[in-house]
């Protein structure tokens, strides 16, 4: 939510920034809850659910992914916030 924010008030609220991501503004955001929805749901899944040997490995699988991912996503919302120039 943090790179939302910050990417709505660098382009929409400052007019500062451009969007890099060929979905645009807000679909980007609607594609990163297209992942993050049934990673959090198939994660649950495998934990609670499935009681299977591998089901703890590929939970964490899946959890690496969604933290890189949201790591990316905070830096891209500090970026955000250090644009400075102003038109």
């Amino acid at each position: 939510m943090f790179d939302v924010f910050t990417t709505f008030y660098a382009i929409d609220c400052l007019g500062i920034a451009g969007e890099m991501n060929p979905l645009g503004w807000p679909l980007g955001a609607l594609g990163a809850l297209i992942f993050y929805i049934p990673a959090y749901t198939f994660t649950n899944i495998l934990l609670f659910k499935v009681h299977s040997k591998y089901s703890p490995w590929a939970a964490t699988l899946i959890t690496i992914l969604a933290l890189g991912l949201g790591a990316m996503n905070l830096l891209a919302g500090i970026h955000n916030l250090q644009v400075t120039e102003i038109r």
